[in-house]
């Protein structure tokens, strides 16, 4: 690609190669009256999940797609 600067200069830019991206899911339960996390807990508990989507890499990430199926999660009714 060629670039025009008052019809004098016709720099070319060489392609450039991004840096792989490190993306990371980080999922934690917290106890919602203490607002710690919790690694148990019982029915009637009440708890929040926490759940964190980041790069922890120096490129970006395009057109990747996370599915994280909630209904993985077991409980127990009582």
């Amino acid at each position: 690609m060629k670039a025009n600067v008052e019809d004098r200069l016709h720099p070319k830019s060489p392609i450039s190669k991004m840096l792989p991206a490190n993306v990371e899911l980080t999922k934690i339960v917290i106890d919602h009256s203490a607002g710690k996390e919790i690694k148990t807990y019982q029915p009637g508990n009440k708890i929040q999940y926490k759940i964190e989507l980041s790069n922890k890499g120096y490129g970006t990430s395009y057109t990747v797609a996370l599915k994280d199926e909630l209904s993985n999660i077991t409980y127990q009714r009582s």
